[in-house]
């Protein structure tokens, strides 16, 4: 019988650079995955920086909810990522970002 791995996809907050409303705020995609031997990080992106407000204020590696259109570009790029490494698209998750992913356990 198959079965199948699955995860979906997290911003995490990783630095921040410059001062108060100014300061831009490193995140980076995380594709949190489950599958036959627990829980994993099946995939991260590239570090990308978001300068809204609400990114400067979440503390450091906590998730966040990224405004769309300063972050979409980055989450295409991770999606396509995610696509070349055997993950198939299952829908979405409660958030703009949180697309749910699946692929043959191994």
């Amino acid at each position: 019988m198959s079965s199948w791995e699955m995860c979906e996809i997290r911003a995490k907050r990783l630095r921040k650079a410059g001062t108060g409303l100014n300061g831009q705020a490193h995140f980076q995609w995380e594709a949190e995955a489950i599958g036959p031997s627990g829980v994993y990080i099946a995939k991260r992106s590239s570090e990308f920086k978001s300068e809204e407000h609400q990114a400067t204020e979440t503390p450091i590696g906590q998730e966040y909810r990224p405004d769309y259109k300063h972050n979409k570009a980055a989450l295409d790029k991770f999606i396509a990522e995610l696509a070349r490494a055997g993950w198939e698209p299952i829908g979405k998750g409660e958030r703009w970002y949180s697309y749910r992913f699946r692929k043959m356990a191994q």
